[in-house]
């Protein structure tokens, strides 16, 4: 048999059975569909990634876009701001307090636990996947937030800064739970605000000229005294 026929035999044949078999036409869909590969599992990730709230407006005849990030409780000189891919993209990094990779942090927080330092290969792998991560990164800065803009900006970031407000809980209970959790001491969340300016500078207006022609053959003395009356 060619394999034309052969080819529309068997198409004929997947038809009928489809018809016998409602769930034939599933199964075959299925199978097109193929199996999606499960992602791997990672040890670690420094990956940080903030909410956040941009919304423009016009300013000095300027369109400017402001940024809001709610980020970490840190000092503000750990966060490093750039505009990335021709003013189109605002890439946020933070700097992770050295605490978070600290190989002595579980068996500090642990020391009151009965039987914490029998564990020996818990600590052990905390300290050296804690190890590993330290000598990936420098400073522990971990990898940026990008955050695609509205419009095209100046490279040159107009102002930011890091606003500290404090955090208010959803009831009495809860805040003073929270307040002897923390021994009392007042918390707060922060803020990051970044203020960027288009990079397409508005077109200066210009005044309406005023041009006067004065026609040399006319004297000035002369005057136009109309018709004379009938």
């Amino acid at each position: 048999m060619p394999k034309k026929q052969a080819h529309a035999a068997g198409r004929g044949d997947t038809k009928q059975e489809e018809k016998g078999d409602p769930l034939a036409a599933v199964v075959k869909g299925m199978a097109n569909l193929g199996v999606r590969e499960q992602e791997e599992a990672k040890p670690f990730s420094m990956s940080v990634k903030f909410p956040f709230m941009c919304y423009t407006y016009l300013k000095e005849r300027r369109n400017h876009v402001m940024v809001e990030l709610l980020v970490f409780t840190l000092p503000q000189s750990m966060f490093k701001i750039q505009i990335k891919k021709g003013g189109m993209v605002l890439s946020v990094a933070t700097q992770l307090p050295a605490k978070f990779l600290e190989v002595n942090r579980n068996a500090r927080a642990n020391q009151n636990v009965a039987g914490y330092n029998d564990l020996t290969a818990e600590r052990n792998s905390f300290d050296t996947l804690v190890t590993l991560i330290d000598s990936l990164y420098d400073k522990v800065v971990g990898d940026p937030q990008d955050i695609v803009l509205p419009f095209k900006v100046e490279d040159e970031i107009v102002s930011w800064k890091v606003s500290y407000e404090t955090n208010s809980t959803r009831s009495e209970e809860e805040g003073q739970s929270l307040r002897r959790l923390l021994d009392r001491n007042q918390q707060f969340f922060a803020i990051l605000k970044i203020e960027l300016k288009s990079a397409f500078k508005p077109t200066a207006k210009h005044r309406a000229a005023i041009n006067v022609v004065v026609d040399s053959d006319v004297s000035e003395d002369s005057d136009d005294d109309g018709m004379d009356g009938c």
